[in-house]
């Protein structure tokens, strides 16, 4: 989920689009649950996860930022990023994969 009012913010004297995301963690399982959370494909993108790997309890969640950095001397429209989450002890098959839309400005 990008944060409301957060598009992207221009930092390091305004060469990189910064943007916000969270990741909403839900373990749906009936018991203790680890999870991680990586990146799968952010070609020339830098990517910033808050907690990579964490336990929940039974029905328990959690919020995770996420800040993807990307140059804006390289950005294009249409630029994605995708992260893939997972309990462990699952299947790559049977982790989600969340593909997020990279903001910046136009050139």
């Amino acid at each position: 989920v990008r944060l409301r009012g957060a598009a992207y913010h221009l930092v390091e004297e305004q060469s990189v689009a910064r943007n916000f995301f969270t990741l909403h963690v839900v373990n749906k399982a009936g018991e203790e649950a680890s999870f991680r959370i990586e990146v799968v494909e952010a070609e020339g993108q830098s990517v910033h996860i808050g907690e990579g790997h964490f336990a929940l309890s039974s029905l328990q969640d959690r919020q995770v930022p996420v800040y993807i950095d990307v140059d804006v001397a390289t950005f294009e429209v249409g630029d994605r990023v995708t992260l893939r989450v997972w309990r462990e002890g699952e299947s790559e098959r049977e982790s989600l994969r969340v593909d997020a839309a990279i903001l910046g400005p136009r050139r």
